[in-house]
């Protein structure tokens, strides 16, 4: 079913006759009106609200790892934000945190590649020293639906990361 975060009535259309709910909608890059604000903690409490509203069991609201409301990063900042709206609406919601995630069409290790295979020199963000440890999607995807379960414990944050952690240059 298709639906617009943005939209109130499109969300409780959405989640009405649901058992549960799984929120992975995010935004990487601000561009006019979609901002870290409007996506991570508006768009993140309404449809946690309409999901309670609905009489869903269970809701899944993936975050990002290290959210935390006191960041200095803006967008760190604002998913800590939204986790707290999420919980404010819906008391038992689920709060999945994964690392940076990597797939067949992953938007971080392919997007990587490329730019080293296209550009002359590659930026060396925190001098390659920050540690990135990157958890395949698949298993954030078996996670999030595993949380889904009736018995599955709730509430509860899951911080998620792969086996092992890399420095940026090692990556």
């Amino acid at each position: 079913m298709r639906a617009d975060i943005n939209d109130e009535d499109a969300v409780a259309t959405a989640v009405s006759g649901a058992y549960g709910v799984v929120n992975a909608v995010s935004l990487y890059l601000e561009r006019g009106t979609e901002t870290y604000h409007t996506v991570h903690v508006e768009a993140a409490g309404r449809l946690a609200r309409q999901a309670r509203r609905a009489g869903v069991e269970r809701l899944v609201h993936v975050s990002g790892i290290g959210a935390d409301i006191t960041s200095s990063s803006l967008y760190i900042r604002r998913r800590g934000e939204g986790e707290l709206a999420v919980q404010a609406a819906f008391a038992n919601a689920i709060i999945i945190r994964p690392a940076v995630m990597f797939g067949p069409d992953d938007a971080f290790l392919n997007t990587l590649v490329k730019l080293l295979n296209w550009l002359p020199a590659y930026p060396m963000f925190g001098r390659g020293l920050t540690r990135l440890q990157p958890v395949d999607v698949e298993d954030v995807a078996e996670a999030t639906a595993r949380s889904l379960h009736p018995t599955a414990r709730y509430p509860v944050t899951y911080e998620l990361g792969g086996p092992r952690v890399y420095t940026f240059e090692e990556l």
